[in-house]
């Protein structure tokens, strides 16, 4: 049998006011300001605040657009010899010149899931004698093939994935001009065409780890960069059916927070070669210049030790391309002839000082060759010892000082002269004034 006490209404009050006796009660909300006064929430505050924690920002294609870039003022003096002149780097350098606004250089980039992008002119560019014209030194885009950005194929105007000093934005780099052997592969340093990067996520970290901390970096430009480009450099229409193909390996290392980055690259194709060109002494006044195509190959390898405190940059290549030749059988022709050439570049980091960073360097630089560029592919001999220092008073202004002292060819405009380039020897001091934005 099962029996069942009724209970009454009163019973069951007393029941539940004895359960709630036990649980712990809250302060009551108190109106005023005393000290551990509990002020009653805002309801139309915490309304507001739920709404903005719901509400999923909206953003916009151009919140992810930035605007940087660069200006650089220089001027040169030369001290003996004003025939010095180096047409590839500095115009300004030699007789008849003064203060020069030697680039200025806005960037307009920006990233999205699938897609970068990069614009840069420069406004103060030379075309034959005039100056400050303004040209397109970089436009492309880059496609990332997978969510972690690793693989990229880049489209448009860019650098050529070829050597350290050729990659490395002027920006940064310490010495005034790039040296003669690396920079005489590729013209302005860039070509049209279609590039494809690789670099696993945790080496990109790194690329951006050693930027990052302003050690005078060349860029990612991924562990393997392949491309094929249509020869004849940046801002030049192409003149024949061949493409130039080149590529490039890169690894940085970090020994325990000492950056050290190694390389190596190459690039075969044909270049076409004029033999003639308007105000050249001696060309034919109502015959177009002739156009020749030559085999033009090299190879480099290069090391980067980065600046912490010390640094070390070298590299090297060798190679084969069109260069003039002079002898009694046959006075003036263009064969394909070897080349070499390279630099080596020591400075110390003085990070901490009370005026800013100070960056003391010493370079050296030889190249023997032809500049494949230039009308006739003159041959060049260059042998130049660089000594200045940088100063960094904060990270918007770069003041260098340097002296240079310089064994250089300079070709000859004329046609029926011979030697076709004269050397000469002379020193010179060398200001540049940097702005960053």
């Amino acid at each position: 049998m099962r029996f069942v006490l009724p209970l009454s209404s009163a019973a069951l009050l007393a029941l539940a006011g004895a359960a709630a006796a036990q649980e712990p009660q809250a302060p009551a909300a108190r109106n005023d300001d005393t000290p551990g006064a509990v002020k009653p929430p805002d309801a139309e505050a915490q309304a507001a605040l739920m709404v903005k924690k719901d509400e999923k920002k909206e953003e916009h294609w151009y919140d992810k657009i930035k605007i940087r870039g660069y200006i650089q003022v220089r001027y040169n003096r030369v001290t003996k010899n004003d025939a010095i002149k180096n047409a590839q780097g500095d115009s300004s350098i030699g007789d008849n010149n003064g203060f020069i606004i030697r680039r200025l250089r806005p960037t307009i980039q920006g990233e999205y899931d699938w897609l970068a992008f990069v614009i840069q002119p420069d406004l103060v560019s030379s075309a034959g004698t005039q100056f400050h014209v303004a040209v397109v030194r970089e436009a492309y885009a880059d496609i990332f093939l997978d969510r972690a950005k690793e693989f990229r194929i880049r489209i448009g105007q860019s650098k050529l994935p070829f050597g350290f000093e050729n990659m490395q934005s002027s920006m940064n780099r310490i010495a005034l001009d790039r040296a003669d052997g690396l920079n005489s592969a590729f013209k302005d340093e860039r070509d049209i065409g279609a590039f494809f990067y690789w670099a696993p996520k945790h080496i990109r970290a790194r690329f951006k780890a050693i930027a990052d901390a302003g050690l005078k970096h060349s860029g990612d430009y991924g562990v393997i960069g392949l491309g094929a480009v249509n020869g004849q450099s940046a801002n030049t229409r192409e003149v024949n059916d061949n493409r130039t193909l080149v590529g490039r390996v890169a690894w940085p290392f970090d020994f325990g927070g000492q950056f050290v980055e190694v390389g190596a690259g190459a690039y075969s194709g044909r270049v076409v070669v004029s033999d003639c060109s308007t105000g050249v002494t001696g060309c034919p006044t109502n015959t177009p210049p002739r156009f020749f195509d030559y085999r033009d190959q090299r190879a480099q390898v290069y090391l980067s030790v980065f600046p912490q405190p010390l640094g070390l940059y070298a590299e090297y290549n060798i190679g084969r391309g069109p260069q003039l030749q002079f002898d009694e059988t046959r006075r003036d022709f263009i064969d394909e002839h070897d080349l070499h050439g390279g630099h080596a570049t020591i400075t110390w980091r003085f990070q901490h000082t009370p005026v800013g960073e100070i960056w003391p360097y010493l370079r050296g630089s030889m190249y023997d060759g032809a500049k494949k560029f230039e009308v006739n592919a003159p041959a060049y001999h260059v042998r130049e010892l660089e000594a200045g220092v940088e100063w960094q008073p904060s990270k918007w202004v770069e003041v260098t000082i340097c002296g240079v002292t310089t064994n250089r060819s300079v070709p000859s405009t004329s046609l029926t002269s011979a030697p076709r380039s004269a050397q000469e020897k002379g020193e010179l001091v060398r200001f540049q004034l940097q702005g960053n934005f």
